[in-house]
């Protein structure tokens, strides 16, 4: 944990973001990732792609 007294670019972006909009926007990404891993080989398959392609691009794209 970063001290109030760390005046580091890092210290202040800690207390100063706001921790519930970031929780909310990384268990987004996090749920996108585990749908996608759900649904992509079914499609993927079906098309004639490699089973995890979709998953593959949503990771690089969360990246």
């Amino acid at each position: 944990m970063q001290s109030r007294l760390d005046k580091s670019p890092v210290a202040t972006w800690w207390w100063t973001i706001d921790r519930w909009f970031l929780a909310a926007f990384l268990s987004l990404m996090g749920l996108g990732i585990v749908l996608s891993f759900a649904a992509s080989p079914a499609v993927a398959e079906r098309i004639g792609l490699d089973s995890f392609h979709f998953a593959t691009r949503q990771i690089i794209f969360t990246v």
